[in-house]
């Protein structure tokens, strides 16, 4: 029996493609819902709504609501990561009433499996991370250091004994089949993108609506990572996935709304492109975003120069080592 335990917010028309999507190999999906965000704010529930959208049987699901500490509540503005924790922690409570050859999907409600990654999962009696290369925005917008996401898993009940360390855990054996899509920030029009960072355990996402507006303005203008992550392999750059190359659930998703893809981008030239993930990893660190209305020049543009060097340095010795480390596994095995 395989059940998908699902922490839900309010990505209505998300939660209902993924039920729909994997009714054919899910027997079981469990919803967890709060009445309150990671970062303590009051909201409305919408996992009946999605339900009756996704159009799969009510009998496979399970809604349960559940409520936060009111400690965990009244330091929710200076923390929000022991809510998450919590939330967390309440999937592997209600596991506890299923069979003991039951096996979880764990994974945030945007990170999708295939269901050809789920159905090699089954045949396993072990822990499988299920790969689910980063998406930003649009469904076709790839963030290149996200393209190794492995924080998905299929877990038999017997392995079920702390979801907040199995989530990060990547010493696992993994899914080599056809990759799931882990679809981040879908669709956010500047109120959801702010309602999201509001919403999410990161809190040093946090900032105001009108600097919200300008950062995904400045971010699809020069098709950017809006979290600044110049810093990161592939420097903040996105990549466009074009129809032709999309994965069989991104065509699934595709057919349920075209409304999450965006294939016409112009795309600005590289140099403009660079200098712009730069500021805006300047702006993020600075909480300063006027600087992206800054010109290449004076201090800025030597600072551009030098970290540009940097992190191209650091991430060739990172793809070095892991060509390298793929190397000795392979010679290893013989």
């Amino acid at each position: 029996m395989l059940v998908d335990l699902i922490l839900f917010n309010d990505e209505v028309e998300l939660l209902a493609f993924r039920l729909k999507y994997l009714s054919p190999v899910v027997e079981r999906f469990v919803i967890f819902e709060s009445p309150r965000s990671f970062s303590g704010r009051a909201k409305k529930l919408f996992a009946t709504e999605a339900v009756q959208l996704s159009e799969i049987s009510k009998d496979k699901v399970t809604i349960s609501k559940y409520e936060f500490p009111a400690e965990l509540i009244m330091n929710a503005s200076s923390d929000r990561w022991p809510l998450e924790r919590f939330a967390r922690s309440r999937l592997e409570a209600f596991c506890l009433k299923f069979p003991q050859d039951t096996k979880f999907l764990i994974s945030d409600l945007d990170e999708i499996p295939s269901i050809f990654q789920l159905m090699e999962a089954q045949e396993s009696q072990e822990v499988t991370i299920l790969p689910t290369p980063l998406f930003y925005r649009f469904a076709n917008w790839a963030v290149p250091h996200g393209e190794n996401w492995k924080t998905a898993k299929v877990v038999p009940k017997g392995f079920l004994n702390d979801v907040n360390n199995l989530r990060y855990r990547v010493d696992f054996q993994t899914s080599h089949s056809e990759p799931g899509v882990h679809f981040s920030y879908l669709g956010s029009t500047d109120l959801e993108l702010f309602n999201k960072l509001e919403d999410i355990a990161h809190a040093e996402f946090s900032i105001s609506k009108s600097e919200v507006t300008v950062i995904l303005k400045y971010s699809n203008k020069y098709f950017l990572d809006h979290l600044g992550r110049f810093n990161r392999k592939g420097f903040g750059l996105l990549n466009k996935i074009e129809p032709h190359e999309l994965s069989s659930l991104q065509r699934a998703l595709l057919e349920f709304n075209p409304a999450f893809f965006e294939f016409e981008v112009e795309i600005l030239p590289l140099p403009q492109r660079l200098f712009a993930s730069f500021k805006l990893w300047v702006a993020w660190r600075s909480k300063d975003f006027k600087i992206l209305e800054a010109n290449f020049r004076g201090r800025l543009a030597l600072q551009f120069v030098i970290y540009a060097s940097k992190f191209w340095i650091l991430n060739t010795l990172l793809s070095f080592r892991g060509f390298t480390s793929q190397l000795i596994r392979l010679f290893s095995r013989r």
